[in-house]
């Protein structure tokens, strides 16, 4: 999938979502943490150990329809496995993507899939990069009221020089309805 595309998808959501009375709206905020498992070589063949990842976003649910915006920001580190190279990689990405919910809002167990594009600064020992990348995954809230957990696999690919990053955190957070 191209990022054109990924792109047009989210301008469509969000104008579905500007369309929405606030009243038919759920803003919430989270903050997440995680493993990261880095998928591939990196950097002509190096190969990265597994790291962590840490997260903020803030989502924008439809109570009447399976659609959503959420803008994410978080850090992803990463250290050179043992003999490729000496150092780490870090990985500070901002970025927006569409929600796809098919229960509903108020349900108890929540599923939905995530799709989005970003920017991401790629930091290495000896050089940086800012860099366009698109993400993808699944997740599932669970609660009731204010407060929810959420579980999350998001595939990251980031276009860099040489061999392209990719990795999948698997997070776990807390998500805060501002208007539940």
């Amino acid at each position: 999938m191209s990022i054109e595309r990924v792109a047009l998808g989210c301008t469509v959501a969000a104008c579905l979502l500007a369309a929405t009375p606030a009243r038919a709206q759920v803003f919430s905020a989270g903050l997440s943490g995680a493993p990261v498992v880095n998928l591939g070589t990196f950097d002509d063949g190096r190969s990265l150990a597994t790291g962590w990842h840490v997260g903020v976003s803030a989502r924008l649910d439809l109570r009447s329809r399976p659609f959503g915006l959420q803008a994410d920001a978080g850090v992803a580190s990463s250290a050179y496995e043992q003999g490729t190279r000496e150092g780490s990689v870090q990985s500070w990405n901002a970025g927006l993507g569409a929600i796809y919910r098919p229960g509903a809002v108020t349900a108890t167990v929540r599923p939905y899939g995530i799709l989005g594009i970003g920017v991401y600064y790629v930091e290495e020992p000896e050089r940086n990069l800012i860099s366009p990348a698109w993400n993808a995954g699944l997740g599932a809230e669970v609660g009731r009221g204010a407060l929810r957990g959420f579980v999350e696999a998001r595939y990251h690919y980031v276009f860099t020089w040489g061999s392209d990053l990719k990795y999948l955190p698997v997070s776990v957070g807390l998500r805060y309805a501002l208007s539940p």
